[in-house]
């Protein structure tokens, strides 16, 4: 299933035609995973527009959070990219103004994948 809807025109509404993005929460681990972010952003009635199946304590549990790690970068990713291009990303991302993690975005996001049971 491919989606041609940026996630920041859902997040900010601005999306439109939304039949075909609304899917349940268990289609697999990443939509379990970014449905955390939009439950936090749009909170629940908000985030049910797109995802079916919500599990309610969920809102509970990102309450407890900033989640600004989904906004930023971790660093440890770079070991994906070849040498010679990393420090041209680094400073794409650093003009594009995305931050990189810090030790709460480390906790939190272990803190999600442990919910989401992944660790």
């Amino acid at each position: 299933m491919a989606f041609r809807i940026p996630i920041h025109e859902i997040i900010t509404g601005e999306a439109q035609d939304l039949k075909e993005l609304i899917i349940d929460y268990d289609y697999n681990f990443s939509w379990r995973y970014l449905s955390m972010y939009v439950v936090k952003k749009l909170g629940i009635a908000g985030a049910s527009r797109y995802i079916k199946y919500i599990p309610l304590e969920i809102e509970k549990f990102v309450e407890q959070f900033d989640l600004d790690f989904y906004e930023k970068y971790d660093i440890n990713a770079l070991k994906n990219i070849p040498l010679d291009f990393s420090e041209y990303f680094l400073n794409c991302l650093e003009k594009a103004g995305v931050q990189l993690y810090n030790d709460k975005d480390y906790e939190e996001r272990s803190k999600v994948l442990e919910y989401l049971g992944y660790k």
